[in-house]
């Protein structure tokens, strides 16, 4: 097809002046380091991507109880956990 044709030289057209014009994506930029530093780049991924999770677990007590959670035993773990962030269950990671 034509059509298929002029749209796949725009698109590399457009491939062709990012990596001239010294643009990377961000996977390329990921590779690239990744390829250069493989250990660094893994332990800060890996970091990122806990505390990234360690985020969203720590504010889904929050958000479960302000969508007005169904059984009392949750809403009180909420409830506990929203109004006090520096209680530590030090029984329980132990």
């Amino acid at each position: 097809n034509a059509a298929s044709a002029i749209a796949s030289e725009d698109a590399s057209t457009s491939d062709d002046t990012i990596k001239k014009e010294g643009r990377r994506t961000w996977m390329e930029w990921y590779e690239g380091h990744l390829n250069e530093r493989p250990i660094t780049t893994k332990m800060m991924t890996g970091a990122v991507l806990w505390g990234l999770g360690d985020v969203v677990a720590q504010l889904m007590p929050v958000v479960a109880a302000s969508l007005h959670t169904t059984t009392k035993a949750a809403a009180a773990v909420a409830t506990t956990t929203a109004t006090a962030p520096s209680a530590y269950d030090y029984a329980r990671t132990a």
